[in-house]
């Protein structure tokens, strides 16, 4: 059976969506853990810096509404509901109930994140001049609105996946709740290297620039670019040791069967696995070595390796269908 070239441009797209949905879903937490930093030291830095993170999850949030609408439409589609009155009952219907209460979860997430930005910046411009950390009272209501705005995403994570049309047999209530959640949290963790990736690119920025909506010291924008760099490690890190094991395994089983439609298919997957490793180890340079002030051109070559790493598959699949 010949793969559907239209089906692999979606499959691609909805990669690439992807990418920016993990990264709005996860930037509010960097932001929310960054405030906490700021108690430290360094106050307005971590007050502008996540106004600045909130602020590009926001400008990324649109994704996650685009991307699992369009793989509703998609599967409705392939099954032959032909109707656009049709389709659109179908996210009101047990099935697609998921797919809505996803979206709208979502929205509230980023109505919070937009709240907690506001509020961040507000911070920072109220800021006393030289003032190096501040109380946990004067970070309550951003911290309070970027920790909500990332449960909200993972809230999204998990009902997408809810089985609201009836559980598969043989499954109970607290089954299936376990299964979903253990899904949720294993998917949003794996989200972090999304956006720790889109985050370097604010950092590196900052860094080049020697500003950050404020003076920005050498050692200011290391700091910066490490935070950003550890949580895209930390996010890639658990994933890539999974999927290589994986591989491993079959070759030392003498290789992977074929998939039906599509003999390429792992080999495929192989070629995505390795150019994930490549953007993994140049958000590791920007973390442990000296000087990453002098590699921040590795900064966007890891994003641009991590698309390129979703895209292999579908690309690949174009090629050689």
């Amino acid at each position: 059976m010949t793969p559907d070239p239209a089906l692999i441009l979606w499959h691609w797209c909805a990669a690439l969506l992807g990418i920016a949905a993990n990264a709005a879903a996860t930037l509010p937490l960097m932001a929310a853990l960054a405030l906490i930093l700021g108690r430290r030291g360094h106050a307005a830095l971590c007050l502008r810096g996540a106004a600045a993170l909130a602020g590009l999850g926001l400008w990324l949030s649109a994704a996650w509404p685009a991307l699992v609408i369009g793989d509703a439409l998609v599967q409705l589609s392939r099954a032959g509901e032909a109707t656009a009155a049709t389709r659109f009952a179908a996210f009101f219907t047990p099935a697609g109930a998921g797919i809505s209460l996803s979206v709208a979860v979502w929205l509230t997430g980023m109505g919070c994140a937009f709240l907690g930005r506001y509020a961040c910046a507000r911070a920072a411009a109220a800021l006393p001049p030289g003032a190096e950390s501040y109380s946990a009272r004067n970070i309550r209501l951003p911290l309070t609105a970027l920790f909500a705005a990332a449960a909200c995403a993972l809230a999204a994570y998990a009902l997408r996946n809810w089985p609201f049309a009836g559980l598969p047999p043989g499954m109970d209530a607290g089954r299936a709740a376990g299964a979903v959640l253990k899904h949720a949290f294993r998917a949003y963790f794996a989200a972090l290297a999304s956006g720790g990736a889109t985050g370097l690119l604010l950092a590196a920025a900052a860094a080049r620039r020697g500003s950050f909506h404020g003076p920005l010291t050498a050692a200011e924008a290391v700091g910066c670019l490490r935070w950003c760099a550890v949580w895209a490690v930390a996010g890639c890190v658990p994933q890539l040791l999974e999927r290589w094991g994986v591989a491993l395994g079959l070759l030392l089983r003498g290789g992977a069967p074929a998939v039906p439609g599509n003999p390429h298919a792992v080999l495929f997957q192989l070629v995505a696995l390795v150019v994930l490793t490549l953007a993994c180890a140049a958000w590791a340079v920007l973390l442990v070595r000296r000087e990453p002030l002098r590699r921040l051109r590795l900064a966007p070559a890891g994003l641009a390796l991590l698309i390129l790493a979703v895209s292999a598959p579908p690309a690949l699949a174009l090629i050689f269908r």
